[in-house]
Formats: C-alpha cells, structure tokens, sequence
C-alpha cells in the first residue's frame, strides 16, 4: 500500500472509530495542497460511500494567511451526513474530534456547472438559495495544528450539513448576497452576525471556486447537488442542552444538541 492510501486509510480508520489522532506519521503526511487533495480522494475511494454536498473552506483571507495557504480548500460530505432543519443532533454519536458551528450560505445549481462565466455573478441566475448549518469536526484531536495539507486529506474537515429549505430569493437578491445579514443565535440569544460578504468577498465567488475545482477533477457540480460556501459566522462550538438557529435576513433554520 502507497503512502497515499495509507495515510487515507488512518483518516477513515479514525472517522469510523471516532478516535482522533494527533496528526499523520512524517512518512505519510501530506507535504503540499496537491498531496492532501491526493489522500482525500483515496479517502472517498475507499470509504465506500457516496458522496454528498461539495464544502469549502478557509474563505477569508485571515485563515488563509493563519493556514499558510492562498485559496480555500473543497471537500465532499458523505450524503448520509446531510440532515434536515430541526433536527436533534447527538454529540456523542456523530463526531470524533473538537466540533464547531458554522452558518453558511448555500447553493443547489438548477443545472450542471460545466461552463463558468468569468463573473461570479452571473452564476446568480443558475442556482436556488438555501441556508445551512456545517458542523465542522477533525479527525485530528486540534481542529488546526496539523496544517492545511493535513486538513484538506482530512477530508476538509467536514462532517454533518444541516439544510434549510429554499430562501426564495430572486436573482437579484442573489446578486446582492454579500449584503445578507447572516447571524447565529444560541437558546435565543445573538452570539455573532455578518453578512455574506464574509464568504470569500461573495458567496458567488466560492461557487465559481468550487465549480471550476470541480471541472478540473473531471466532475463537475451536478444540477441538485449543495454547494456550501464557508463560514458567515466564525466557529462555535456546540453544547449539549442547547437549541441552534441561524439568521439569512428573515429566514431561519435550527437544530439541538445533546450528548
């Protein structure tokens, strides 16, 4: 077995267990971000299941710059790990490594993305608007330390997706997501709010990043398929007992927590 595949094998060994490890041997450990797209696809092959939503991270400029890298990163979620607004979530059963929050914008294209305008925004005009919560959770016991490569074989650190219903939002509204108030409320009460902008300037911006990631892959997003855009919010960890919403302008969607 190559150092590819061995590397994927302790990430989906760790995944499955739900026992985090503090990093990859040297040996094996992803060295570049070509090299931890590498262990993440080994990763999808081996694991066996079918994969879900596309997800991207590091969207804003500080945790590019933190992570030492100069683009966000994309990872697929198994799409038995896409749950519905209001559900109850278990800690203790879904998650094997430190867990954080994220509010995010996300897209369902109305039809495959194979050709991708050079404006983001005129992408507006082929995708439906949803809001989403991302779980976020490592394999690794720090949700950073072991470095972007590492974080990218790692699936991106994705997890769970919690999907809201459609925003009904007209193309112009999509246009102008990078103005939509985006918040997170715990038990009621507003922890943080942003808007759309903190997605990589315009969540349009991140589709058009993953759509053509996904092209030179050789599979593009497919009509139906989410695309979730990155963190609006930041990354709170969640608590058992507690109810979480998040705000897109008037819309909402929820989940609770508990151990």
């Amino acid at each position: 077995m190559n150092s590819i595949d061995q590397a994927a094998q302790m990430l989906l060994k760790a995944f499955n267990d739900r026992h985090p490890i503090e990093g990859l041997p040297d040996e094996i450990k992803p060295s570049s971000v070509e090299e931890g797209y590498a262990v993440q696809q080994a990763g999808h092959r081996l694991s066996g299941v079918r994969l879900g939503p596309w997800k991207v991270g590091a969207t804003s400029v500080v945790g590019q710059k933190f992570l030492g890298i100069d683009a966000p990163f994309v990872g697929r979620p198994h799409l038995n790990r896409v749950l519905r607004d209001g559900v109850d979530i278990s800690l203790s059963e879904w998650f094997v490594g430190p867990t954080r929050i994220e509010v995010e914008i996300g897209f369902i294209p109305l039809t495959e993305l194979t050709e991708i305008p050079d404006d983001p925004l005129e992408l507006a005009s082929m995708v439906d608007v949803v809001g989403c919560f991302e779980l976020v959770n490592s394999r690794f016991t720090d949700l950073v330390r072991p470095g972007a490569p590492s974080l990218i074989a790692d699936n991106a650190v994705s997890s769970v997706i919690v999907q809201g219903g459609l925003l009904g939002l007209n193309v112009q509204q999509i246009r102008a997501l990078d103005q939509l108030v985006v918040a997170l409320d715990i038990d009621g009460t507003e922890q943080v709010a942003a808007t759309g902008a903190s997605a990589l300037g315009h969540p349009l911006n991140v589709l058009q990043f993953v759509a053509r990631k996904a092209i030179e892959w050789g599979t593009p997003i497919a009509a139906g398929e989410l695309v979730i855009t990155g963190t609006c919010t930041g990354m709170v960890p969640p608590t058992a007992g507690t109810s979480i919403a998040g705000r897109f302008g008037d819309s909402y969607i929820a989940a609770t927590f508990r151990l």
